[in-house]
């Protein structure tokens, strides 16, 4: 999968890379990929297999950062224990509603959304403990790059990611996937 507009634009942004930068390293990979095959290969191929590579390492050190975001954002809120579930569901679908405003995903509502969303990350919770910080290192990495190709418009916002992570906890992952299919 290829990252959209909207999913690179967040990466160079977040790992303060300029469209110039971004390029300027594309080319490099290129000119090696050129010099190790001898100058005898196509340089467009060059150029879109090193856009890939490059990308491909730029969405690693992107999630990378974002997923020591969540992390810190679920310290944070596991600091305040008197947010109680229900608070934390409505900042989730708050969260949510507000993502599918400007992209015009508006056909989904937030329930839909969190279907979409379980259908994705239940099979990958199953071996997981029931802890915030565990059922995060599983869904981020997971979830990060459906968003930034745009397959589950997720906002990107490490609040979003640590709201969801500790709404599994506490529900418990068995009963928060139950009402998806096991495979």
């Amino acid at each position: 999968m290829s990252l959209s507009a909207y999913g690179l634009m967040h990466i160079q942004q977040a790992l303060d890379i300029t469209s110039q930068k971004r390029e300027a390293m594309i080319a490099e990979s290129a000119y090696y990929r050129a010099l190790n095959h001898g100058f005898r290969t196509d340089p467009l191929q060059d150029w879109l297999e090193a856009e890939t590579e490059i990308d491909q390492m730029l969405q690693q050190q992107f999630i990378q950062k974002f997923q020591a975001e969540v992390m810190q954002r679920i310290q944070e809120l596991e600091k305040e224990p008197e947010r109680h579930l229900k608070d934390l569901f409505k900042m989730y679908t708050d969260l949510l509603w507000i993502q599918q405003e400007p992209s015009g995903s508006q056909d989904l509502n937030e329930f839909d959304m969190i279907k979409k969303v379980k259908q994705f990350i239940c099979p990958l919770l199953r071996p997981v403990s029931n802890d915030a910080r565990e059922i995060a290192e599983v869904i981020t990495p997971a979830l990060v790059p459906l968003s930034l190709t745009e397959t589950l418009p997720l906002p990107f916002l490490p609040v979003f990611f640590a709201v969801m992570s500790i709404i599994v906890s506490r529900f418990g992952i068995e009963r928060f996937c139950s009402d998806t299919v096991k495979s």
